[in-house]
């Protein structure tokens, strides 16, 4: 799998620029790229709904807790919808505005609605008891350390890697050299190297279809220009 190191080199060559010597260069252009490449990255990863972002959290409630703060790496906009279960019970948890939960809070019994506000879970009824929830989400971090034992925010070390599935590594380095030629050499390449990215990120669009409990947010339709409309606000050459 490659790297953060792999893919800075590969952007370098890309770029027609010379191999860096070790992971530690700071001199430009390399600074500029490894900034690009986790750039890249966060812009591909926050825009969709990808499958290989998908995660599952289990939860204990507490008799006569309401509120239940998510750990690090869970955002309240990234819980998927129909995602929050309860063990035992066909059906998920249904949503509400957490203003209309308020309104309509009840005491104690089994949670079968749920609110989020400010990184907290809300669950109504509050639980009587303990209960085993299981909740599904899109974690807001993009990359992991070597062997995958500990997911990160974003690449920070030479042996980092990111999520996003090494079958579409070429998304992540043409978009950094489609950055670089844009913001750090901008000339005439900025063309290619903005089409290569496109049609890499429309490749990897066909062939992550999201697959959760929701619909795809992730539609390939074949009528629309790309260039402008689907992607029209990744770039502002």
């Amino acid at each position: 799998m490659s790297n953060y190191y792999d893919i800075l080199k590969n952007v370098c060559v890309l770029a027609h620029e010379d191999k860096p010597a070790s992971f530690l260069a700071s001199e430009s252009p390399y600074s500029e790229i490894k900034q690009y490449i986790k750039d890249i990255i966060e812009e591909v990863c926050s825009k969709f709904y990808w499958t290989f972002r998908e995660r599952s959290l289990s939860l204990q409630t507490v008799a006569g807790q309401r509120e239940y703060e998510f750990p690090e790496g869970v955002a309240a906009s990234g819980i998927i919808e129909n995602g929050v279960r309860i063990e035992g019970t066909s059906l998920p948890l249904y949503f509400m505005f957490h203003s209309d939960l308020d309104s309509f809070a009840l005491a104690g019994g089994k949670p079968y609605r749920y609110s989020v506000y400010s990184d907290k879970l809300i669950l109504d009824p509050t639980p009587d008891k303990a209960y085993s929830l299981t909740i599904k989400y899109l974690t807001v971090n993009f990359a992991y350390n070597s062997d995958k034992t500990l997911e990160k925010p974003n690449l920070e070390l030479e042996t980092d890697v990111s999520i996003i599935p090494d079958r579409f590594i070429k998304v992540v380095e043409w978009g950094a050299y489609c950055l670089y030629r844009q913001n750090y050499k901008p000339d005439d390449k900025y063309k290619l190297a903005n089409n290569k990215y496109l049609g890499y990120l429309l490749d990897m669009q066909k062939h992550d279809s999201y697959c959760g409990d929701s619909s795809p947010v992730i539609v390939i339709n074949q009528g629309l220009n790309y260039k402008q409309q689907v992607l029209k606000d990744f770039f502002k050459p």
